[in-house]
């Protein structure tokens, strides 16, 4: 579909931004861009609670992010960091780099996966285990009110929306010729 141009009356003399009607309001798409606009300063709170709790624990958002995922997954037998990489939809390497700091300064331990000797399992240490303790209180309270509005049905149709985003959204990388940025490489840039 090529790019259209919506009448002055319907998008005020620009040219829409997407050609999909469900996107489209009477011809223009200045719905649409309030939704996007919406959409990432909700992305953009997010981060920022992430980076909140990253600096209350002393690590960045990113490594609070993974200390995170590895307590989820790892249900206290370790997780492999293959694991890790693909839940948090980033590169394995970026969880080496990541992990590896946290490992430095005892967050973190990392063993041989008894099952697999070519991979290596992630576990909280001690320390990580009481930082989290002391965080998640806070982090419960947040996520309280982040997500207050929704009811059961909404955070149902929530779910559905981010993940038919997550799979538009990887088309519409590889079609840019972005694909790197898929794997998060400024996730932790900060």
């Amino acid at each position: 579909m090529g790019a259209r141009r919506a009448s002055p009356s319907a998008n005020g003399g620009h040219p829409v931004t997407t050609t999909l009607p469900v996107l489209l309001r009477r011809g223009g798409d200045a719905e649409f861009r309030r939704f996007l606009y919406d959409f990432m300063t909700v992305a953009d709170r997010m981060e920022a609670l992430r980076d909140h709790f990253g600096r209350k624990a002393g690590i960045t958002g990113p490594q609070y992010t993974l200390l995170m995922a590895v307590m989820q997954l790892g249900d206290g037998a370790g997780v492999a960091l293959r694991d890790v990489a693909a839940h948090l939809r980033v590169t394995r390497a970026f969880v080496t780099l990541e992990s590896g700091r946290l490992i430095r300064v005892g967050i973190l331990t990392k063993r041989a996966n008894p099952r697999d000797g070519r991979s290596s399992l992630l576990s909280l240490s001690a320390t990580g285990r009481r930082l989290l303790d002391r965080l998640v209180p806070e982090v419960r309270s947040v996520n309280d009110l982040f997500f207050s509005r929704l009811d059961r049905t909404t955070y149902r149709q929530a779910r559905r929306l981010i993940a038919e985003l997550l799979e538009g959204s990887r088309l519409a990388m590889a079609h840019a010729g972005a694909r790197h940025a898929l794997h998060h490489d400024s996730w932790g840039g900060r």
